[in-house]
């Protein structure tokens, strides 16, 4: 009797060591999974759950807010608009600031290229030459296209806001273009007056290129 209580208790410790044991895995465990979900959390959650604005009109904005929507864009300022306020902004503003960064430090080569300020090619004119178009890109990128394509005489960029030709030939729709779009010609240009936009003719040895 002595000897299988022994043995008994001599088992039953045993158990308990192995409970012991998977006991602390299980802590273990219990600690690692605790810091991944920590970890996890601290990169996902300042995303996914930052407070959201309201934006139905009912919701009172901060003072600061309230100034950016009562100011008055003075049409006479060849600036495009960008709202600041997170309510009115959409997926584009972003391109669009970086755009007007660029472009008030860009400096035109003037060797190279000759301005014609607020013109564009003419809604009335043929677009026959035209070579291609772009759309949202910075000034930068329109001298480098036309720099690669000895094709393209001249171009003009809609630095300034939309620009609505249709009017002057109601077949050709396409010839509406917006802010920051660029339409690239061969041949002679036939400019017209356009607030919103610039053009630029290339120069070679000092004359325009459809001279040469």
């Amino acid at each position: 009797m002595g000897e299988n209580f022994e043995n008994f208790l001599s088992r039953f410790e045993k158990l308990i060591e192995r409970f012991e044991k998977v006991a602390e895995r299980l802590e273990e465990s219990m600690n690692t999974l605790e810091m991944r979900v920590s970890q996890t959390y601290s990169d996902f959650a300042p995303n996914y759950f930052k407070p959201k604005r309201v934006c139905d009109g009912d919701e009172d904005l901060d003072e600061d807010e309230e100034n950016t929507n009562d100011e008055s864009i003075d049409e006479n300022e060849n600036v495009p608009f960008i709202s600041s306020n997170p309510c009115n902004r959409n997926p584009d503003d972003d391109l669009m600031e970086a755009i007007v960064a660029e472009n008030s430090n860009y400096q035109i080569d003037q060797t190279k290229w000759h301005l014609h300020p607020e013109s564009a090619q003419y809604g009335g004119a043929s677009w026959d030459s035209e070579i291609t178009r772009v759309r949202k890109v910075p000034l930068s990128e329109c001298f480098r296209i036309a720099d690669a394509d000895p094709r393209i005489t001249f171009f003009f960029y809609n630095a300034r806001g939309n620009l609505y030709l249709s009017n002057h030939d109601p077949d050709h729709p396409d010839k509406d273009t917006e802010l920051f779009d660029a339409v690239f010609f061969s041949g002679k240009a036939w400019f017209g007056s356009a607030p919103q936009s610039d053009a630029y003719v290339k120069q070679i040895f000092g004359k325009d290129a459809w001279e040469m």
